[in-house]
């Protein structure tokens, strides 16, 4: 999961302050998430296939989180 969501962030020029803002939550709890060390909840996995697909209307949660 880390890797394709890092891969996504980097491809769309994001860093981690801008995902974790858009979820609503810290740089560090967001990294923790990526890396899977925490579990995102189901409101924050919304949030981040929707500002994914402002990009690529194409990503979906399979493609972002598997």
């Amino acid at each position: 999961m880390s890797r394709e969501l890092k891969a996504l962030r980097a491809r769309y020029n994001l860093n981690q302050s801008k995902v974790a803002e858009v979820i609503g939550t810290t740089v560090p709890t967001y990294s923790l998430k990526e890396t899977g060390n925490r579990e995102f909840t189901k409101s924050e996995i919304d949030k981040i296939v929707a500002m994914f697909k402002q990009y690529d209307e194409s990503l979906t949660y399979e493609k972002i989180f598997k």
